[in-house]
């Protein structure tokens, strides 16, 4: 679902498009750009990417919200954004790096919320560096609002079907979305 979005002066905020609750919210000085998700609604027990419009690039400049599930209404606003110039700048860099601008086989997070490689606190991880992996293996787990769901490997082009973990891309308990980078695998 896209966001509503409305011009105040030289700034742009990104509105909700429904009631609910909102979730998954990006941090300040992060840039948002068309196309990506910006967080997520949730609607009688139903959870809804939410995208930034077209034609949107700018950095938040709102603070987050402090509740992990915040309520909001019909065009609350979600997103304070300032207008992004050609300049680079420190959270940038900061930022973790696109499974686009990494090299190896890469494997992906499939859905946003938080990373677990462990079953629960002071079990041991699910893999690691130098573990082999097979097509369907559980590799970590996914929490939204509390609910787990497992994170298996996929053998799909370029991924082999058996692989060997190199690297870790991802922190144990960070906040993830979509499409990170998870970890970096090299063919066995």
């Amino acid at each position: 679902m896209e966001l509503k979005l409305q011009t105040t002066g030289e700034s742009l905020q990104l509105l909700s498009p429904g009631v609910g609750w909102f979730t998954l919210s990006r941090s300040p000085g992060e840039v948002l750009s068309t196309g990506e998700t910006a967080g997520v609604l949730i609607t009688l027990g139903c959870s809804t990417p939410l995208i930034v419009p077209a034609g949107v690039t700018g950095r938040i400049v709102s603070e987050q919200p402090e509740l992990v599930r915040s309520p909001v209404d019909f065009s609350s606003v979600l997103y304070e954004l300032e207008p992004v110039t050609g300049e680079s700048s420190g959270s940038e860099s900061q930022a973790p790096q696109a499974a686009g601008e990494l090299t190896g086989l890469i494997l992906t997070v499939p859905q946003s919320g938080r990373l677990y490689r462990a079953r629960a606190p002071g079990e041991p991880p699910l893999i690691a560096v130098g573990d082999e992996v097979a097509d369907g293996t559980a590799v970590c787990l996914i929490e939204i609002m509390k609910t787990f769901s497992h994170v298996h490997y996929r053998a799909k082009s370029p991924l082999p079907e058996r692989a060997k973990i190199v690297e870790f891309l991802a922190e144990d308990g960070a906040d993830v979305r979509r499409g990170d980078p998870l970890l970096r695998v090299e063919a066995t």
